[in-house]
């Protein structure tokens, strides 16, 4: 966990201003078991004022899932995906305003 958010930092940190969103690919729904790396994320991100996707597997229906895991964090969407490798390839268009993510 730690060097995967120091390497996030160093991205965030190196790379300011030449991007317009952040997508990341994980493995885990965010849960207690990742809560220090999420809170590095959070933190990462805290005033860079950029939407966040985080793209991740969980069992269950095989359903593309839309969702915000933080509350107080509007910009941070949750995309939930059936693991397996059971769907099929997902494309995701990143744009502007209000839906900066489109999944299809």
């Amino acid at each position: 966990e730690k060097d995967t958010l120091t390497f996030l930092f160093g991205m965030l940190n190196m790379e300011q201003g030449e991007f317009r969103s952040i997508v990341i690919f994980g493995n885990a729904r965010p849960g207690p078991q990742q809560e220090y790396f999420f809170r590095g994320i959070l933190k990462a991100i805290e005033h860079r004022d950029v939407p966040v996707a985080y793209i991740h597997a969980n069992p269950g229906d095989g359903l593309i899932k839309e969702y915000k895991p933080f509350d107080d964090h509007e910009e941070f969407l949750g995309i939930q995906i059936q693991d397996g490798g059971e769907n099929p390839p997902l494309r995701v268009s990143v744009g502007f305003g209000d839906r900066p993510f489109i999944l299809g």
